[in-house]
């Protein structure tokens, strides 16, 4: 059964996001700026729409089914902060590439002196042509803080015997590079034996890598010393964001038009009861085509592909109760598919260039629930 499929490719993922203690952003008198090098607050502008779409998100968190791509991190932080989140979650304008461009770097500055780093990265955007790009983002397991030398700690862990710590840095073509990423891997022959090994990679994988004469004690240690001199720095709260963002932040939080709906549509994070993984994380690759009230819509696993043509069916009433769009959704009724007819595919813009798809399927003679996010290609 395509349901049962799909739920057991989902992984265990657990959510457990450790803060420390947080002492918050440093309030600053002018909103707009952040005076890291003297021409920082000059590019403003350019990441304004970034900003804006922050803002949203963290505004909205109790509406969010879950992270948009790249906004794990915030999106954990987001719900364990509450009413705290836009006060807490700042944003920087830091050169760290060395080209006298800032990169915009969001995340949780200058925390208390007993927290493990002095900062948490979740977003890092460069500007590629004038336009703004992720170049990395981070959340609890997978996660960054800024160094006095411009470079990232990394401290990450992909399974109950497999922790990692390293260090990137990001280059002036605005690539990631990582210098070091030391990891435990269990022993292929003797599972409850922890090894140790090191790449340039950073890859969870020890085939390939080098393997390292250290006891656990030294590794952890080692990852304690590097993670010392993350940088303390002064930071733009979201809650003092320039009010002509937040006005465009307030704007997008409007309803979408369905007129935005043509278009080609590519996976990029999907949920299962709660489980939240990325499209990478999940092993799917799904595309979906828009042209004037028709879509065609296929899926792929490991096993098998399926796809549907369908009519669009409009309904005046949310997806799921308490969705940001409470406007209106839409239902796929299909003309061709290779899916069952016990089998219902909705979908809604959460904005213009966000599609949420709710699939619906028999699961153990109950009916279950996925929620597919799909980015506009």
């Amino acid at each position: 059964m395509w349901g049962e499929i799909m739920k057991k490719s989902i992984l265990i993922f657990v959510l457990i996001f450790v803060f420390g203690v947080v002492s918050g952003c440093e309030k600053t008198e002018v909103k707009t700026k952040q005076t890291n090098t003297d021409t920082a607050s000059e590019y403003i502008t350019e990441y304004e729409d970034v900003l804006a779409n922050v803002y949203a998100f963290i505004e909205n968190i109790d509406n969010e089914i879950g992270p948009a791509e790249g906004f794990d991190g915030i999106w954990e932080a987001a719900i364990v902060l509450g009413d705290e989140a836009l006060n807490e979650i700042g944003y920087v304008l830091k050169d760290i590439t060395g080209d006298n461009i800032p990169e915009l770097l969001i995340g949780v500055f200058e925390k208390a002196d007993d927290a493990y780093t002095n900062n948490e990265i979740y977003l890092l955007y460069t500007l590629r042509e004038g336009s703004p790009e992720i170049v990395l983002y981070g959340w609890n397991r997978n996660a960054y803080a800024l160094k006095d030398d411009n470079s990232f700690f990394y401290q990450g862990s992909s399974g109950a015997a497999q922790s990692a710590f390293g260090k990137y840095h990001v280059s002036k073509d605005g690539e990631t590079v990582c210098d070091d990423f030391y990891f435990t891997y269990p022993n292929d022959d003797n599972p409850e034996k922890i090894e140790i090994y090191h790449n340039t990679t950073g890859v969870f994988y020890h085939e390939g890598a080098e393997k390292v004469n250290m006891t656990l004690d030294e590794f952890w240690e080692l990852e304690e010393e590097m993670s010392k001199r993350t940088a303390r720095i002064k930071c733009t709260p979201f809650s003092e964001l320039d009010e002509n963002i937040i006005e465009k932040a307030t704007f997008r939080r409007e309803t979408p038009n369905p007129k935005f709906l043509d278009g080609e549509w590519v996976l990029s994070a999907t949920e299962v009861e709660g489980e939240k993984l990325t499209a990478e994380e999940c092993g799917f690759k799904s595309e979906i085509t828009i042209v004037n009230d028709t879509a065609q819509y296929f899926i792929t696993t490991d096993y098998e592909t399926k796809r549907f043509k369908a009519n669009i069916e409009f309904l005046e009433e949310p997806l799921y109760y308490n969705c940001s769009n409470d406007k209106w959704c839409l239902k796929f009724d299909t003309v061709s598919s290779d899916f069952s007819e016990d089998e219902e595919f909705y979908a809604t813009l959460i904005d213009e260039n966000t599609l949420l798809v709710r699939f619906l399927f028999p699961f153990d003679g109950a009916q279950g629930v996925s929620h597919q996010t799909y980015t506009r290609k």
